[in-house]
């Protein structure tokens, strides 16, 4: 195991204790945010019953069956309440890290960038100068080699520890595959771009890695970095707010599904009422 690939993991989880310190630090703020998202999500949803209550949706014959369907009220209210905070607080996280990755991400990817170079020169497989390599290769080899293994001081069984682990392994996946990808592109002078090749399929040498000027290009590789880990950042939150939604929109499915079958079964014993009076009529 490179030393290289151990410091990586080391600044991966420090950098994942910062975010959870932040966010901790932000819980106040985080708090009023979701409330105020759940108090916009109230109103939303009284408006929603009272166009359904006009509808007459909740309005049962029997008289046990109408009495249950009053609950419809507090549990949409409760899913339209929980939904809104959910979303209201994963927002203000999504907020608060973005603003602290613009503060402090940058020092410590050029550090990374520095360090990845190094190993790519010095430890991945390429058994001569001229023997090509994918960065997706490359990307899978390097992850596959990084110590998982958290710093001692969050190494304790806790949810904080769980946690750092899990944002420190995202973190260094990132941080791994978008430095790959932005120093193979300056190493190749964008070969895959005028291509049209996918970023993980350009394929590269050591010599073109030992002809590059990294220190030219340093700064343009960590902006290239940090614009990708960004963009993976709020991709991954994206998902996590998305999830909120279908997961609403399944609740609310699921609570449609009872006026759904009273309505379908008030028309079928309806029908069949009506044709049992013509019977009665015709005789």
């Amino acid at each position: 195991m490179s030393n290289e690939k151990d410091v990586l993991s080391q600044q991966s989880y420090e950098y994942a204790d910062t975010i959870l310190s932040f966010v901790g630090n932000e819980i106040i703020f985080t708090v009023l945010n979701a409330l105020f998202a759940s108090f916009l999500a109230l109103i939303l949803a009284i408006v929603v019953l009272i166009v359904l209550t006009k509808k007459r949706l909740f309005r049962r014959g029997n008289a046990i069956w109408n009495l249950l369907a009053k609950l419809h009220y507090p549990i949409w209210l409760a899913v339209f309440i929980c939904t809104g905070f959910t979303y209201g607080a994963v927002n203000s996280v999504e907020s608060g890290v973005v603003n602290l990755m613009e503060k402090t991400a940058k020092p410590f990817i050029g550090h990374n960038v520095a360090v990845l170079y190094t190993y790519l020169l010095n430890e991945l497989p390429l058994s001569s100068s001229d023997k090509k390599m994918t960065v997706k290769d490359a990307t899978a080899y390097i992850s596959g080699h990084i110590s998982n293994s958290p710093p001692p001081e969050l190494q304790e069984e806790s949810v904080r520890s769980y946690s750092a682990s899990v944002i420190a392994l995202s973190i260094s996946d990132w941080v791994v595959e978008s430095a790959v990808t932005a120093l193979v592109s300056e190493a190749t002078e964008g070969v895959g771009s005028a291509l049209s090749l996918n970023d993980k399929d350009v394929e590269f040498t050591q010599e073109q890695l030992l002809r590059m000027d990294f220190v030219r290009g340093e700064d343009v590789i960590v902006e290239l970095v940090y614009a990708s880990i960004e963009k993976q950042f709020r991709l991954f939150m994206g998902g996590v707010k998305a999830n909120i939604f279908i997961i609403f929109a399944m609740t609310i499915f699921l609570l449609l599904l009872e006026p759904l079958v009273y309505f379908i079964l008030r028309r079928k014993f309806s029908k069949g009422a009506r044709v049992e009076s013509l019977a009665k009529i015709s005789i």
